[in-house]
């Protein structure tokens, strides 16, 4: 004979839950295909978008900043500029 347990306070049923997935699983993938083939499709239309900025000041007459100060300023660290 097969035992059967009662569920106590701490179990959950889920079959309810499961039964309703398993049936109706595709229009939860047709759903995620769809959404996701039209973004891609929105997304390729967009047209390319590039930006740049530079900072170009000129270098004084025989004096010359360190390399380091080139990096760090890439890094968009303000470094001041050179005195006379």
């Amino acid at each position: 004979m097969i035992e059967q347990t009662v569920p106590g306070p701490d179990t959950i049923d889920l079959s309810a839950h499961v039964d309703a997935i398993g049936k109706s699983w595709w229009k939860a993938a047709l759903l995620a295909v769809v959404a996701g083939t039209a973004m891609a499709v929105y997304q390729f239309r967009l047209p390319d978008v590039y930006r740049a900025t530079a900072v170009v000041a000129p270098s004084e007459e025989g004096r010359q900043a360190p390399a380091a100060f080139g990096v760090l300023s890439s890094f968009g660290i303000a470094v001041g500029g050179l005195r006379k």
